[in-house]
């Protein structure tokens, strides 16, 4: 059963789904910038990789990412959003078969016993309750040796404190001032993920508020 955190993020984001690409639109930057030093991170191969993007959304981190895969599969708890991200992959030649979300959990995906190379979630940890419970289960989702998390998130500062104020579902945001640092590492590397590192990506203005992103990484140890 999903928590009362969970069904409040997936009841939002269905509401919003058919107007969240005009907040995307001030998000496109962000991502941008982001994926670029995901790139430099991780030795994409068009041939073979199969990537992860946890909490989807529409698309925003996989549009920027799908061109360097084999495959992405978009894994998100809201319908709407997902109905979204594959219209946009059918609409396009470059992406429609590449790309495709399903409303799936962490959980179900383990069932199915499929490694991806890489696992991204961007600009969702903030809505995640559990994000030890979240990051462990990324992990186990990666090639042993080889596989790689990367989180993108906003770093906690005075200015976000009161980022989302005034989102209706507030309530669903227990991470809303973004995470320091030193916060993310010890979440990534006692989820058992080595080599964690944390690098600022940019600072922007997006959504009324003064912000600053971080992509923090880890590696999968081997078996």
């Amino acid at each position: 059963m999903a928590s009362s955190v969970a069904e409040a993020n997936r009841e939002y984001f269905n509401q919003f789904a058919s107007t969240y690409d005009s907040k995307e639109l001030a998000m496109l930057p962000l991502a941008a910038d982001a994926a670029a030093m995901i790139t430099k991170e991780y030795g994409f191969d068009p041939s073979s990789t199969v990537l992860l993007d946890f909490a989807c959304g529409t698309g925003l981190m996989t549009i920027q990412l799908a061109p360097y895969c084999k495959q992405v599969v978009g894994a998100d708890i809201s319908e709407k959003m997902i109905e979204i991200y594959n219209s946009k992959a059918q609409a396009s030649e470059q992406l429609k078969d590449k790309m495709k979300a399903r409303q799936i959990t962490l959980d179900e995906l383990a069932k199915e016993d499929t490694r991806f190379d890489v696992a991204v979630c961007a600009f969702a940890y903030h809505h995640f309750e559990d994000i030890d419970g979240i990051t462990k289960q990324l992990l186990a989702l990666i090639k042993p040796g080889t596989g790689k998390v990367f989180v993108v998130d906003i770093v906690h500062s005075e200015g976000t404190v009161n980022w989302h104020a005034d989102h209706s579902h507030k309530h669903a945001i227990p991470h809303a001032g973004g995470f320091a640092d030193d916060k993310i590492k010890r979440v990534f590397e006692a989820a058992g993920l080595e080599n964690v590192t944390f690098a600022k990506a940019g600072q922007y203005h997006a959504m009324g508020t003064d912000l600053e992103t971080f992509v923090v990484k880890g590696d999968r140890p081997a078996e």
